[in-house]
């Protein structure tokens, strides 16, 4: 049965890790609350800053930021209405 409180619940123990060293990695640029939804978590300072959307071999992750990102691992940018 799916939890409602962790998204990660069906995922593997590797995407589990990924999330946790990602979590890690973020709180060096300042504190942050994890808010789950059925299907992503959100990483929330005011506002939502990054979903992260567990997949079977990976993270997807939407950030949200003030300026575009450029970088090659980027695959996919959008600008969203303010």
């Amino acid at each position: 049965m799916r939890s409602e409180h962790d998204p990660f619940w069906d995922t593997s123990s590797k995407i589990r890790a990924l999330y946790r060293r990602l979590a890690v990695a973020v709180r060096r640029i300042g504190p942050f609350e994890e808010k789950p939804t059925k299907v992503s978590m959100n990483l929330v300072r005011g506002a939502v800053f990054v979903e992260i959307e567990p997949q079977l071999k990976c993270l997807r992750l939407t950030v949200k930021s003030e300026s575009p990102l450029k970088d090659p691992r980027i695959l996919r940018t959008s600008h969203a209405t303010r």
